[in-house]
């Protein structure tokens, strides 16, 4: 591989043609737009009990650099969002155990409970500045507020498999009881 970098770059150094390859990998697979229509909102209240039920998990990215490369997320096995520079999205989650996964340079996974009615905060940001990885964090609502306003509530438009609704919904591997 490092031949082929060697190659493309016309003689950059290493860290910075893996950079530029993946942010052209990034750009080419996944398209993020503003929704044309209705969302979940990351602030506004959500049912705690009952038939429909639901925890709210929204995936903030802030940082400006690599912001061309796409950080899709599945929850459980399911895409629901993809991140590129400073935008966010939030999705519906079934209330029990997820396990969420980010793809960068390198996949970074974290695990929630979902509990019906709450909501729950992921702050994505960049590991390195040479090598794009994402360092994922669970953040408080009062420090989301903050993240969210600079950024902007985007949605998956394109991917390499099926686009997720505009208020995408991941089961939980397990129920919680």
């Amino acid at each position: 591989m490092l031949s082929w970098l060697r190659a493309v770059a016309g003689g950059l150094p290493v860290a910075t043609a893996s950079v530029l390859a993946a942010s052209a990998i990034g750009c080419a697979s996944y398209r993020i737009a503003e929704p044309r229509t209705e969302v979940l909102h990351p602030f506004a209240p959500i049912p705690a009990a009952g038939e429909g039920a639901f925890a709210r998990v929204c995936v903030i990215r802030t940082s400006r650099f690599a912001q061309a490369v796409a950080f899709p997320t599945w929850d459980n096995g399911v895409l629901v969002g993809a991140t590129k520079g400073p935008t966010f999205f939030c999705y519906k989650a079934e209330p029990g155990d997820h396990v969420i996964a980010i793809n960068a340079d390198e996949e970074t996974r974290v695990s929630l409970r979902a509990e019906a009615g709450k909501s729950y905060y992921l702050h994505q940001k960049i590991g390195s500045p040479f090598w794009v990885t994402c360092e994922a964090d669970w953040v408080s609502e009062l420090v989301a507020r903050d993240l969210v306003d600079d950024s902007t509530y985007e949605i998956v438009t394109r991917s390499p498999e099926p686009v997720p609704a505009p208020i995408p919904f991941a089961r939980a591997s397990s129920r919680e009881k």
